[in-house]
């Protein structure tokens, strides 16, 4: 819906993106600063994509979609052990964004 809104209006409706009351998600900003920090310590090419991909998103569905590309750029740096540790770190962040069926560890 609110993508829907920005693509008709050209912005999105600040109450849209408020927590409802007894609403625990984690905002989508906080998700982002989450994704960036996870690729704090990569700095090629294909992190440089991934890290304007997270600022382009607009909902934490996009940014769910995004997580196998960070996956890549930190398995590349690291392991893919570390990769799936970081990934993993986020589950938490997901809750109420995603059905609890998909929060499963990597």
């Amino acid at each position: 819906m609110t993508l829907v809104l920005h693509r008709f209006f050209g912005h999105t409706m600040p109450f849209l993106h408020m927590p409802f009351m007894g609403d625990h998600r984690v905002p989508v900003d906080q998700i982002k600063q989450q994704f960036r920090a996870l690729l704090s310590d990569c700095d090629d090419k294909r992190a440089q994509r991934v890290s304007y991909r997270i600022s382009g998103a607009l909902t934490a569905d996009e940014l769910w979609q995004i997580r196998s590309e960070l996956h890549q750029c930190i398995s590349q740096l690291h392991s893919q052990t570390e990769a799936a540790r970081r990934i993993n770190s986020l589950l938490p962040t997901f809750t109420g964004w995603v059905p609890a069926r998909q929060l499963v560890n990597i």
